[in-house]
């Protein structure tokens, strides 16, 4: 009996607990248009944060998914921006039990040029888990914030494509 207890004590401690380990939200998709510019500057994000979904985390599946998108050739320093893309979660739900986990993550997004706005812009991602693609809580609720960050990203992409789209067409 005392066996059974501890693997179900343990079993429920897996299921609620936080996860450690680090996400990597980042976008694989590859434009085949030229760089805008040669280098951007992403700060870290600010506003809402949890244990699914780090400051950290987002910034850096940002950062890979603009550089391997090709849309800008590198990442620069402070003091060497030519663009600069700020990031803001405003809101997210955390939802604590459920079979399903849909999560929302709410963004505002601020791109300037030589510090002036270029465009400021909001994004709502969804992501969702279901019991089918992961039996144990935790995984299943850390697997629908990586879904929503990555549509997050995504979406991003696709905005930063549409600015450069117009600002070719202006030329």
């Amino acid at each position: 009996m005392k066996v059974f207890s501890s693997i179900f004590i343990l079993f429920i401690l897996n299921c609620v607990s936080p996860s450690v380990d680090k996400a990597d939200f980042t976008v694989k998709r590859k434009s085949n248009a030229k760089p805008i510019d040669s280098v951007i500057q992403i700060p870290f994000t600010t506003g809402k944060e949890n244990l699914y979904l780090t400051h950290v985390e987002l910034t850096h599946g940002i950062r890979d998914s603009i550089i391997g998108s090709g849309l800008f050739e590198r990442i620069g320093q402070d003091g060497t921006e030519v663009w600069k893309l700020e990031t803001e979660i405003l809101d997210m739900n955390e939802p604590m039990v459920g079979l399903d986990f849909n999560i929302i993550i709410s963004a505002k997004f601020k791109l300037t040029k030589q510090n002036q706005i270029v465009n400021e812009f909001s994004i709502n991602a969804k992501g969702m888990a279901t019991v089918s693609d992961e039996f144990v809580a935790v995984s299943r609720l850390k697997l629908a914030y990586s879904r929503a960050a990555e549509n997050l990203i995504s979406q991003l992409l696709d905005e930063i494509q549409k600015i450069r789209t117009n600002s070719n067409k202006k030329k």
